[in-house]
């Protein structure tokens, strides 16, 4: 650790900016900024708790930053020497093994993929999962069970540190080797595309007993005369 009057956040920075009080006080070796992801996130947070929190030997101060629009960082007063010590071993610790708390972390990468797939992965899966069932170019309207194709594509949205992304190259290679029809429960599109798909596609259609209407109409679609169901659902075959 380094004391505060040599600490700059960037080269670019005067260091021991502002806090003429504290200027022999020791910097921890972890910090978050407002673009910290996950394990930043987590160790600073599990370094604070392991000192015990903010008190009047351990403080966090912020600072604006023409970068990343602010910054904080630990403070912790070198006369505490019970609590040097302990910093000392989290420094160590971080050395060895870049997460402090494995749990917290872990759960902080759980809540940001949940998230992610919430707020703007589950439109952009079923949109995928309609290009592989070759709709995407029909006006389509179609009722996923949801919950149940997360269950087999939750692996495909990545947690990284700029974020959460998601891996639509291998998921779309995914997709086209499921069944997809078994994760529609319903579907409303043009004639023209109703009229485009195969002859697999209706029989998955007819044996899942989908509900198919005219997206323009709301009228009920017709499997073709010569599809018949398949007996057993396990052996509908697989799309693509």
């Amino acid at each position: 650790m380094i004391e505060y009057k040599d600490f700059a956040p960037t080269p670019f920075d005067h260091k021991g900016l502002y806090l003429e009080d504290r200027q022999d006080w020791l910097v921890a070796n972890v910090s978050h900024t407002r673009d910290s992801h996950n394990m930043d996130e987590s160790n600073f947070q599990a370094y604070l708790n392991e000192l015990g929190g903010e008190s009047d030997s351990v403080e966090v101060h912020r600072f604006g930053h023409w970068g990343p629009g602010w910054f904080e960082i630990i403070l912790i007063d070198p006369k505490a020497k019970g609590l040097v010590a302990i910093a000392e071993q989290l420094d160590e610790r971080l050395a060895n093994y870049p997460i402090l708390d494995e749990d917290d972390y872990y759960t902080r990468e759980f809540d940001a993929i949940n998230e992610a797939w919430q707020s703007w992965g589950i439109s952009e899966l079923e949109e995928i999962a309609t290009e592989c069932l070759g709709l995407a170019e029909y006006e389509t309207r179609i009722a996923w069970h949801t919950t149940k194709l997360l269950e087999e594509c939750d692996e495909y949205m990545i947690s990284e540190d700029g974020g959460c992304y998601l891996n639509t190259k291998e998921l779309t290679i995914w997709l086209n080797k499921l069944p997809l029809w078994f994760y529609v429960g319903s579907i409303a599109l043009t004639k023209e595309a109703w009229d485009s798909l195969s002859d697999k596609d209706y029989h998955q259609i007819l044996s899942l007993d989908i509900a198919v209407e005219d997206i323009e109409t709301n009228e009920p679609l017709a499997i073709p005369d010569y599809i018949s169901p398949i007996p057993d659902k396990r052996q509908i075959p697989l799309l693509g």
